[in-house]
């Protein structure tokens, strides 16, 4: 009986990987046949009607038959572009339409533009960030009743928020000339990598801001309890350690604006499910360090060592995160990290 079960789940094994087979393969074909096409938002789009289209059509066709045999019948009937752009509803003339719209960008104008905007995300970030710390600053100097002093750092806020919008404002401009934009093969495959690459650092920034403003309440709370420590000394400590929560601030907001770019132009696989992860990584954040933060202070009286506390909890997030990073994130990304596992060895 047991022989039987498992040649039954072997059967149904090989019956799946047979039919990813044949899923890749009419992926590929449709693959070959986009790629001297321009990339732009309409391509995108009718490329994944088409896949779509494709695939519905193989599985109305394969029936009972061999998976080779559906495969040939639907490529024979369907290979050229203009038959899938019809089988997905588009008319037949939108191949050619495709293929001629419009002058496609190179990647060596597109990372020309990427090194601009670039230096205009770290300016606006960094002044948006030094503006932080002079936010920091009057709120300590407002609660010392040092209104004069406040004042002054409050005006130099403006002034920090005032120079961040001068290369704010460009790189919106940019960003909005851009949204016609249709991109070569080579273009499109730095785009989209380094669509990836910056949808993993926003997830990870959202992370590491949680982590470094309850790592720092938790230390300023260890400086308070633990050092006898009275108010006023509390307050001036943790203005002067801000730093420790204004540089997570800026990797964010510079994350952020990177993210702003290169899913403008090349679209993640799924954008509604990385927002959802987005919510879900920081929600997720949040209650480990709130839980955590609640609980040493509940318990304060019995912890010996509370500085150890944060740091393996620290440990503890940052295994939860690469936890996560490999094995969740990956739905959502054209590629995912992977653990090489010859070349761990190698460098042990």
């Amino acid at each position: 009986m047991k022989g039987k079960q498992k040649k039954m789940k072997l059967a149904k094994t090989s019956s799946e990987s047979s039919e990813d087979q044949s899923y890749r393969k009419i992926r590929t074909v449709i693959g070959l046949l986009f790629d001297g096409i321009p990339y732009s938002e309409e391509v995108n789009e009718a490329r994944t009607a088409i896949e779509a289209a494709m695939v519905s059509e193989y599985e109305r066709i394969k029936g009972d038959r061999h998976e080779d045999e559906a495969l040939e019948e639907l490529l024979s009937s369907h290979g050229k572009l203009s038959q899938m752009a019809e089988l997905a509803g588009y008319p037949a003339a939108s191949a050619e339409h495709w293929r001629r719209e419009g002058e496609a960008v190179c990647v060596r104008t597109v990372k020309r533009e990427i090194l601009r905007q670039r230096i205009r995300i770290y300016l606006t970030a960094a002044l948006v960030s030094f503006g932080l710390v002079q936010l920091v600053w009057a709120l300590y100097r407002v609660a010392l009743g040092n209104i004069s002093s406040a004042l002054v750092s409050v005006l130099m806020l403006g002034v920090f928020l005032g120079l961040a919008y001068i290369p704010f404002r460009k790189y919106r401009k940019t960003e909005e000339n851009a949204a016609d934009y249709k991109y070569d093969t080579g273009a499109y495959q730095y785009l989209r990598n380094c669509s990836d690459r910056f949808a993993k650092r926003l997830l990870t920034s959202v992370a590491l801001l949680f982590a470094a403003v309850f790592i720092f309440l938790f230390s300023e709370l260890i400086f308070y309890f633990f050092g006898n420590s009275k108010s006023a000394e509390a307050i001036e400590n943790a203005a002067r350690n801000s730093i420790a929560i204004e540089i997570p601030v800026f990797i964010l907001l510079k994350n952020i604006l990177f993210s702003f770019v290169f899913q403008r132009r090349i679209k993640l696989p799924d954008r509604e499910k990385y927002k959802k992860h987005l919510l879900g990584v920081a929600i997720a954040s949040a209650v480990y360090w709130i839980v955590l933060t609640l609980s040493a202070i509940l318990l304060r009286n019995s912890i010996r060592y509370p500085r150890n506390v944060f740091i393996i909890s620290g440990f503890l997030f940052g295994l939860l995160m690469l936890v996560y990073n490999l094995t969740l994130r990956r739905k959502i990304m054209y590629r995912n990290v992977v653990v090489n596992v010859p070349r761990i060895v190698a460098f042990s």
